[in-house]
């Protein structure tokens, strides 16, 4: 079980202490419904933080959320778009106003974006391949 000490190594180790290492610390988790995000969110849970999942709005991503809060009944959602600053700023708010704190910060997120200079390769590789 993770997270449990052996305080002593008696046979029948009846001396037990469970210690989460996350516990009374608030997490918050951009990208926190898929993939590596997912994944950090549920080892998060498992280890008794508070949790704050800031990630964009899906059916995919709230069957994550139900998922994660099965495992830790204190994790919030909060729906963020990362490229916007102000909803990542509202994001933290929230988690700091629910939570009291943050202490960790998992910028998981991605963001693509296609400057010209990718348009013009992409362009000139088209071009290349396909006259």
């Amino acid at each position: 079980m993770p997270g449990t000490f052996n305080m002593l190594t008696a046979k029948n180790n009846l001396f037990k202490i469970d210690m989460k290492k996350l516990e009374n610390r608030t997490v918050f988790i951009t990208g926190g419904l898929s993939g590596i995000g997912k994944a950090c969110a549920l080892a998060a849970a498992g280890e008794g933080a508070n949790l704050a999942i800031a990630d964009l709005k899906s059916d995919e991503g709230l069957k994550a959320m139900e998922e994660i809060k099965s495992e830790n009944s204190k994790a919030i959602f909060i729906a963020c778009d990362v490229s916007r600053f102000t909803d990542t700023q509202t994001a933290i708010e929230k988690t700091v106003s629910t939570f009291g704190s943050l202490d960790v910060a998992l910028n998981n997120a991605g963001i693509v974006a296609i400057g010209f200079l990718q348009i013009a390769l992409i362009f000139e590789m088209l071009k290349f391949y396909f006259g």
